[in-house]
């Protein structure tokens, strides 16, 4: 049989007397809070402002930062513990009138308690905000570098062109008022060692009024994160100076005619990786196709030279290639050994005449003595696009089996295409 359990038995046994008794006190401490709890104040940090703007008048607020202010509450205890109340659940609000002119303006203060008219707000540590109206504009405006160093940008023997931003210009968006006070974008690069090869920078970003100070409340369209600005950076060496040569015959690969060019050398700038390799600074080409047997004089202009930058102040350089030694003799190119190239499919060309004439040939006395004319002079003629009829076309001329003498000249032979 189970023992029956009698209220009245509980309540001789003195433990449960003990607990019942301290349950008892909880339950009328915590109604009686309820009810009759007294009233406490409290201060609640960082409630951030929110600002009401009126829309229709224009003007836009700008250089606002996120404001926090203290509010002091005051309510029942319960109401107001830090578990009950917290800054999210109270709501400061500045509201705007309607704005028709540019400049700071005071902002009144309001703050309420969200969901709940048995908490009020007694006090705040800020009541009104000062914020700054203007109408908004947006310009372009070029970036301008200036370098800022105790240091020279490069040591002797080395020169820096103009630094080069990453961006030329850039969109400049903010109120109207400081928008019109801008005279320059400035890229402000710091260097605190010197430079011997190009080097990329970064760079800040500024506005700059007509007094020398930044623009307020400004701010960049571009993405102006990652700008740079990059300096250009050469090395300065004397280079001599060269020419190329073109048709030029074999035996003059290791004996070439007496050449003289001034000036021989040249102070030039450039990348340390574009002088590594150039053994010298080529200043144009020469066809042998244009030296005659005498002292053949060439100026070449250095005002197009890419590669490097002249230092010096050298403009053109003189160039003689003699050929006084040599011999001139004229020869004709038979028919036979001329040939047609892309000629048309259902074309078929011949030269007019018997030969090509009057060929002038230079070279040493004894080689033009011993060339034979009719074995050894052949040329190609180019009848690309050609039409029917009896026109002039160039003829390359060229030698075979020797590798002294060249052909001096330009030539052209009368040639008839007709249909097969």
């Amino acid at each position: 049989m189970k023992k029956k359990i009698s209220i009245h038995g509980l309540f001789m046994n003195n433990k449960f007397v003990l607990v019942f008794s301290i349950l008892l006190a909880i339950v009328i401490w915590g109604a009686a809070s309820m009810t009759v709890a007294p009233e406490d104040t409290r201060v609640i940090e960082n409630v951030k402002v929110t600002i009401e703007e009126n829309e229709d008048s224009g003007y836009q607020i700008f250089g606002y930062q996120d404001t926090y202010i203290d509010v002091t509450v005051k309510g029942r205890r319960y109401l107001i513990s830090p578990g009950a109340l917290s800054a999210d659940d109270i709501s400061v609000v500045a509201k705007s009138k309607y704005v028709d002119y540019s400049g700071k303006q005071k902002l009144n203060l309001t703050a309420t308690v969200k969901g709940n008219n048995d908490v009020k707000i007694t006090d705040m540590s800020e009541n009104s905000i000062t914020v700054y109206y203007d109408t908004p504009k947006t310009s372009v405006f070029p970036v301008e570098v200036k370098l800022n160093s105790n240091l020279e940008t490069v040591p002797e023997g080395y020169i820096s062109l103009d630094p080069i931003a990453s961006i030329s210009n850039v969109t400049v968006t903010g109120p109207a008022t400081e928008i019109n006070k801008i005279e320059k974008v400035v890229a402000q690069v710091n260097l605190d060692y010197s430079l011997t090869e190009t080097t990329a920078l970064e760079a800040e970003l500024q506005a700059v009024t007509a007094n020398g100070s930044e623009a307020k409340y400004v701010s960049f369209v571009d993405d102006v994160e990652n700008f740079t600005v990059t300096i250009p950076v050469s090395k300065v060496v004397e280079k001599p100076v060269s020419v190329r040569y073109l048709n030029m015959p074999e035996f003059y690969n290791d004996n070439m005619l007496e050449v003289n060019i001034y000036p021989k050398t040249v102070k030039v700038a450039a990348a340390q990786s574009v002088l590594d390799e150039m053994e010298s600074l080529i200043i144009g080409t020469i066809d042998f196709s244009s030296l005659t047997n005498k002292n053949n004089k060439f100026t070449f202009s250095l005002n197009n030279i890419e590669e490097v930058k002249i230092m010096d102040g050298t403009t053109e350089v003189k160039v003689t290639v003699n050929c006084y030694p040599m011999s001139k003799k004229k020869f004709n190119v038979q028919s036979a050994n001329v040939t047609f190239l892309n000629l048309g499919a259902d074309q078929k060309a011949s030269l007019v005449d018997k030969n090509i004439p009057g060929v002038q040939i230079i070279g040493p006395s004894a080689s033009l003595s011993s060339l034979d004319g009719d074995t050894q002079l052949y040329a190609k003629i180019d009848l690309s696009g050609a039409t029917e009829g009896v026109r002039d076309y160039k003829a390359v001329i060229y030698i075979k089996d020797n590798t002294r003498c060249w052909v001096y000249g330009e030539y052209t032979a009368k040639v008839r295409i007709s249909k097969k």
